[in-house]
């Protein structure tokens, strides 16, 4: 009798310690809720009118990086001019995507954090981003847009997953040109580039792997492949920071450019310390100047470039992560 009298008495404590819990849970999204409205909270952005990471990457990459602090906020309401945008590409719509998702994951999901703006003036351009699922938490959109030229697909994981390259494959295939050597070079570059975001581009004191993300994009019978991966960014992982050490110099007096190509190249080695890994980025070289990757251009801190060439220049705004793209066919860059 006693026993189940104390059992009573410690479930009693238990349900008024949560209610007590839920009480204060219940003032404090309150008072977010109320710091939400203040003016100061709304983080207003506005896009360039030529959305491009390779066209127009410092304008780009500079919209991106705004728009990620902005969302970093806590519970700030994000608004995004697209007025001016007339032209938008499907790396952009992927690097923007990745950034929100990215977000929305470190800010414990949709709830932390909301994006809204208006639209772009052109309805094809509209359409296109409504195909890439960036206008899920806009309201207003018409509904009555023209069908979007392209069509779209996007993955994002954690892990390696070589099923997910596959449907992207697979996707590109149905909906474009898509020769044998570029879909075998696609399907085997896109796993090397989850295995690098795993291994290589998550920071040191990150708690979990960095999230990938990836994407098709289809028009005109050729096939568009981007990849984004938010993490250090090539030239600042371990093997290229300890390269510069050994030399006894810095980056800035190294340059950035230099070490991209060197790395790319192979002078660099693999920042894992193991036997056959780290060298997927030289197989990339080699993949785009025998026409496996065709018009594989690159983008990573403050540096960008076509990989084939080895041919890299600084556009002046930095960004911290990686992001690839290449088509079906040259012809495309």
């Amino acid at each position: 009798m006693i026993r189940q009298t104390r059992k009573s008495r410690r479930a009693q404590r238990v349900r008024r310690h949560h209610a007590e819990q839920r009480r204060r849970s219940a003032r404090t999204g309150a008072g977010t809720r109320a710091k939400t409205d203040h003016p100061l909270a709304e983080q207003r952005i506005t896009a360039p009118s030529n959305l491009s990471v390779m066209e127009s990457p410092k304008e780009t990459i500079a919209f991106c990086n705004a728009v990620q602090r902005a969302l970093g906020v806590y519970r700030a309401l994000v608004s995004v001019d697209l007025s001016q945008v007339d032209r938008v590409s499907s790396d952009a719509l992927l690097l923007m995507r990745a950034t929100i998702e990215g977000c929305k994951r470190a800010n414990g999901g949709a709830g932390a954090w909301r994006i809204a703006g208006n639209l772009p003036t052109s309805a094809e351009v509209t359409a296109k981003f409504k195909a890439s699922g960036f206008f899920s938490g806009f309201t207003g959109v018409p509904a009555d847009l023209p069908e979007p030229r392209g069509m779209i697909r996007f993955t994002s994981r954690r892990r390696v997953e070589a099923q997910l390259a596959g449907d992207l494959i697979e996707f590109a295939e149905r909906h474009a040109s898509l020769s044998r050597s570029v879909a075998k070079a696609s399907k085997k570059n896109l796993v090397e580039l989850m295995l690098n975001t795993h291994t290589h581009a998550t920071p040191a004191k990150a708690r979990r792997k960095l999230l990938w993300s990836a994407s098709v994009y289809c028009e005109g019978g050729i096939a568009h492949f981007s990849f984004v991966d938010l993490g250090v960014g090539i030239t600042n992982s371990a093997a290229p920071r300890g390269f510069l050490r050994g030399l006894g110099v810095d980056l800035p007096r190294f340059g950035e450019a230099n070490l991209l190509a060197k790395t790319f190249e192979g002078k660099i080695g693999a920042s894992s310390h193991k036997a056959g890994r780290g060298w997927g980025l030289t197989r990339m070289v080699t993949d785009a100047q025998d026409g496996s990757l065709p018009a594989l251009r690159v983008l990573t801190s403050r540096v960008t470039g076509k990989v084939s060439s080895l041919e890299f220049e600084a556009f002046g705004e930095r960004f911290r992560g990686t992001i690839y793209r290449w088509s079906s066919t040259e012809a495309s860059s």
